[in-house]
């Protein structure tokens, strides 16, 4: 009869542990995390640690918060002038594009940055 008894506590003590182990979730410090209640997000603002959540009923989805490079080589194109124009673009969040520092000064004037810049604009579609 004790055997019984021990394995009837020890299947609710899993069962316990499987519903903590499913409701606990960790941010860690270069994630960002949404917390989605049958598809629609209800919270987004998570500091780092552990927090809580309902299991079933809600889904956390984790992406990663890192600033992420991607090097370009600079390029040459062609502007209505029919003049061609070194850029690189720096991966900056305005959008602009700018001339390398081997680029020649006659590459760089501002009357070729602005024709760059509204092709490189038509060409992204933006």
């Amino acid at each position: 009869m004790n055997s019984g008894k021990f394995g009837l506590y020890g299947a609710v003590a899993v069962i316990l542990l499987g519903i903590v182990y499913s409701a606990a979730f960790v941010v860690n410090q270069w994630e960002v995390a949404i917390k989605l209640r049958l598809g629609e997000i209800i919270d987004s603002d998570y500091e780092p640690g552990l927090h809580w959540m309902v299991p079933v009923i809600n889904e956390v989805k984790k992406f990663d918060g890192r600033i992420q490079t991607l090097d370009s080589q600079p390029q040459r194109f062609l502007t209505i002038e029919e003049k061609d124009v070194i850029v690189k673009d720096e991966g900056g969040d305005d959008g602009k594009f700018r001339c390398p520092p081997e680029a020649d000064d006659h590459d760089c004037d501002d009357g070729q940055y602005q024709k760059c810049q509204q092709d490189q604009r038509q060409w992204r579609g933006l």
